[in-house]
């Protein structure tokens, strides 16, 4: 009987564990570090906001974006289904199949959306991780209906790896520890070189390499009456040369929207490392390459002049370039005002990703120079991919437990 542990119940997680214990004469333990959330999820086009503000649901994480900034939350989703407790749950592009992740069209299109499919000729219907127009996560999709050779532990943090020599024998956790014949971790891609840094594990480049999609928020305040809560808060997006510009409909505040500028190609690396107590810090080098800051700038001067095109006119009222309502008329036209604005006041769309990327580990997964010790994460992309990476992460994870082995 082959014994595996998967740490993280995230998108990769969730994955792995579910095809590793389909085989035959294999017991899983999948170890997650919060809740198992069994609520009926709520009414479309209310699925995203509140979750992004539930405390429950959101992993406590501090990042430095840019040196010489102090530490600021970062958004990660917390319990089984990761981020996907949380997230947008969009595919952009093609769907290549190789997952079982259930999509839809979206079922309408709010006035941000429509707007935006009339403006831009690169502008296409995102597809939703839904059914019945309701939010699935990964956790529904593959779990749901996993054998029983399946145990789930969830509000259990996993404290370090125990190794014997080079080879993983399992792990401790806060009730206490527990043997395997291997270990999968899918941590995401800042807690799982934390981990494994925390668990002694040396190879060149481990945390690493670290990147995100930079992105700048215009809030918009729609025009009266154009608002509609019921439909997807996301539901399409243009994808440019560099680039996304993504319309969100809903809001906190009421007869507010957005449009999200975010960059899906992106040059400049950050790093994970623990400090001397075994602490992790997170340093994302956000915008630190020039190619970085200039296509954002572009990127958010485009999306200013499609929101001042005509599909736009009847949907939106004010523009504001920050949360303390600047109005989007103090940097039209002033290009070099614009950047430093861009630059200065970015956040990002929480997709890292590559901090465990290929060095560290095999083309199957494995991490190099050890045995029984595999990751299936985020980490080990070659980067932010140039897409919505929730996709992305599933089918990597899909394709390498198929060589997962214990010898």
């Amino acid at each position: 009987m082959a014994r595996w542990v998967v740490v993280g119940g995230g998108a990769a997680g969730c994955v792995v564990a579910a095809r590793l214990a389909a085989r035959p004469e294999t017991e899983v333990l999948l170890i997650e570090s919060g809740h198992r959330f069994d609520a009926e999820p709520p009414a479309p086009g209310t699925d995203l906001g509140p979750y992004l503000t539930d405390p429950t649901r959101i992993l406590p994480t501090e990042v430095v974006r840019r040196p010489g900034r102090p530490p600021e939350p970062y958004l990660q989703g917390h319990g089984l289904g990761g981020s996907s407790l949380v997230n947008g749950s969009i595919v952009t592009g093609v769907d290549p199949g190789g997952h079982a992740l259930p999509l839809e069209e979206p079922w309408a299109h709010g006035p941000l959306s429509t707007a935006l499919l009339a403006a831009d000729p690169l502008a296409r219907p995102v597809r939703l991780v839904r059914r019945n127009r309701r939010r699935v996560t990964v956790s529904d999709a593959y779990l749901d209906d996993a054998p029983p050779s399946l145990t789930v532990v969830v509000d259990e943090p996993v404290r370090r790896i125990r190794m014997h020599g080079r080879r993983a024998v399992g792990v401790e956790f806060a009730g206490g520890t527990c043997d395997a014949d291997a270990v999968v971790v899918c941590a995401g891609a800042l807690r799982t070189p934390a981990l494994l840094l925390q668990s002694g594990i040396s190879v060149p480049g481990l945390g690493e390499h670290l990147q995100d999609h930079p992105a700048f928020t215009l809030t918009v305040r729609l025009a009266d009456g154009v608002a509609e809560p019921t439909v997807p808060t996301i539901s399409a997006a243009a994808t440019h040369d560099g680039y996304q510009v993504l319309p969100v409909e809903h809001l906190t505040a009421p007869g507010y929207g957005a449009v999200m500028v975010g960059l899906t190609r992106v040059f400049s690396q950050g790093r994970v490392t623990v400090d001397a107590a075994g602490t992790p810090v997170v340093e994302l080098g956000q915008l630190a390459d020039e190619r970085d800051r200039v296509a954002l700038a572009v990127g958010v001067e485009a999306a200013i002049a499609l929101l001042s095109s005509s599909p736009f006119a009847a949907t939106v009222e004010r523009v504001f370039v920050d949360a303390a309502g600047t109005g989007v008329e103090h940097l039209v036209g002033r290009p070099e005002r614009l950047r430093d604005w861009v630059v200065e006041r970015a956040g990002g769309h929480y997709h890292v990703a590559g901090s465990c990327r290929d060095g560290v580990v095999t083309d199957a997964g494995r991490v190099r120079g050890y045995e029984g010790l595999f990751v299936a994460d985020a980490s080990v992309l070659p980067g932010v991919p140039p897409v919505d990476p929730y996709l992305e992460v599933v089918r990597q994870a899909e394709r390498l437990v198929t060589d997962f082995s214990v010898i």
